[in-house]
């Protein structure tokens, strides 16, 4: 963005504006540039001016800030328009920011003070009341004015996203306020507001962050996951509504206007023995509900994260169908192939001879406590013609997509399950496929009746010969009636072949 020198003439919508300078210890809050100007009549200014993009609209930019200024304790647009490459908004000067307060009063600040703020940026929240959402509420953006804590920048966050995001799941705001929503790309809402306000009230009570970061990554584990430590000064009131403010749902914080009316009474410590008990068991609710929530963002976390590696587990399957069709294809045209709905529930079913072949879709694996994480499951199986005289009927493995070696490395693993001998029960089909859910006994310590048939082997989806040509010479035996039942079991050393 080009710098602007001292005289330099903004020609806006209303009025000519000449710049003075850079405003004194500003801060553009990583998004714009300030500076002091002041018009004809020498009314004094602060201009912000923001980069065009050819992503964003002006109206992005401008209609928040315009529209903003209606509602109690809101800095004040004076004029708005375009010089050069840059969008202008030429807002009242503020004695100081917040944030340049905050820098001069270290805090924790004094309970009548901390209030005093907090009643202020309360009464713009509950104005506005969701009509419009600030989306990146801190203290650079609170401005003393008229002896008045105000809300400004409205519209920069919205602007910025639409600047800076090259696709949908980016998005603009301060990680130290950022909501747990913002994080997760979701609609920010008045309750994203809430969660800021909470941010703030918990540095001017404590003088500390709730969530210290330093890095991008620690403070989205810590906004989605972690409990802020418990505040120990200010009123228990006060302690309660900011901790309620800090909730990870956004339904369980308290909306604008409550928080209004709590703040009333906030400076209050009850003195009735009774309302000091029914208060602590309030705190104590707080605190539940808050462990609650944050137990249950990182299930929802982690649901969402299973469904994306589901996604792409059942990219990374096709092929092995793929190949597994064509294969056949080529070397038993007569084969009869069923696919689609008719398949039921299967990739493909070859059929030939009374014997059979199948390959399941994938589907998304139930949570389970084995040593390594299964996203998805499939089962591919091998049905004779008809069951031998021992009952045999056939042999099944499973294919789980999991990080079976290497945590976090996920790929395509084929196993299998065997009876144990000293059950005296051959089953139909050995070895025989199994749910993850349903087989994790045998990944932990302890005697089961079941136990690996076959390894924990990753299929080489670079080179699926030797996967292939083992089902299909083992299908091509099971139409000439001369497949049998393992008589050894199991077939293949099947120790250390997991992460443990």
């Amino acid at each position: 963005m080009t710098k602007l020198s001292k005289g330099t003439v903004l020609e806006l919508d209303q009025h000519k504006w000449t710049v003075v300078g850079p405003l004194p210890g500003s801060d553009p809050g990583g998004f714009g540039t300030v500076y002091l100007v002041v018009d004809a009549g020498g009314r004094e200014g602060v201009a912000k001016l923001v980069e065009k993009s050819p992503n964003a609209r002006r109206e992005q930019l401008m209609s928040a800030s315009i529209k903003a200024e209606a509602y109690r304790n809101v800095v004040p647009v004076f004029d708005q328009g375009e010089h050069n490459n840059s969008w202008v908004i030429v807002m009242q000067r503020g004695s100081t920011s917040l944030q340049g307060y905050l820098g001069r009063h270290k805090p924790p600040l004094s309970l009548s003070d901390s209030l005093s703020i907090l009643r202020d940026v309360a009464d713009a929240l509950s104005d506005i009341n969701g009509d419009i959402v600030h989306r990146d509420l801190k203290p650079a953006n609170i401005l003393r004015v008229d002896n008045a804590w105000c809300l400004t920048d409205f519209g920069i966050s919205r602007y910025a996203d639409a600047a800076t995001a090259t696709d949908t799941n980016k998005g603009y705001f301060t990680y130290p306020y950022g909501a747990p929503e913002q994080w997760q790309l979701q609609h920010a809402t008045a309750a994203t507001d809430v969660y800021a306000f909470g941010v703030v009230g918990y540095v001017l009570v404590s003088g500390m962050l709730p969530f210290p970061g330093p890095l991008a990554a620690d403070f989205r584990q810590q906004h989605l996951h972690e409990t802020p430590p418990p505040l120990t000064s200010g009123t228990r009131r006060l302690r309660d509504l900011i901790m309620e403010c800090l909730m990870k749902a956004p339904e369980a914080r308290p909306t604008p206007a409550a928080i209004v009316e709590r703040l009333k009474k906030i400076a209050e410590e009850p003195t009735v023995p009774g309302f000091a008990k029914l208060a602590e068991v309030n705190a104590e609710d707080i605190r539940a509900r808050a462990e609650a929530l944050r137990e249950e963002s990182i299930e929802q976390e982690s649901l969402a994260r299973h469904e994306r590696l589901h996604h792409s587990a059942a990219e990374l399957f096709a092929p092995i169908g793929n190949e597994l069709l064509e294969s056949i294809n080529d070397n038993a045209p007569s084969v009869e192939i069923v696919t689609g709905p008719a398949a039921q529930g299967k990739l493909l079913l070859a059929q030939f001879r009374g014997a059979q072949l199948g390959l399941d879709l994938p589907k998304l694996s139930r949570p389970s406590d084995l040593p390594f994480t299964v996203i998805s499951e499939s089962v591919i199986t091998l049905s004779l013609p008809s069951a031998e005289r021992s009952g045999w009927r056939g042999r099944s493995h499973s294919l789980w997509y999991c990080d079976a070696h290497e945590e976090g490395r996920f790929a395509w693993y084929e196993l299998a399950f065997m009876e144990m001998a000293l059950r005296g029960y051959r089953p139909p089909n050995e070895p025989y496929a199994q749910s993850a859910n349903a087989a994790q006994g045998v990944f932990s310590p302890g005697i089961i009746g079941m136990q690996l048939g076959w390894p924990v082997e990753e299929i080489d989806r670079s080179d699926l010969s030797e996967f292939l040509g083992r089902w299909l010479d083992w299908f091509a035996d099971a139409t000439a009636g001369r497949l049998q039942r393992p008589n050894m079991m199991p077939e293949k050393p099947t120790g250390g072949t997991w992460r443990r």
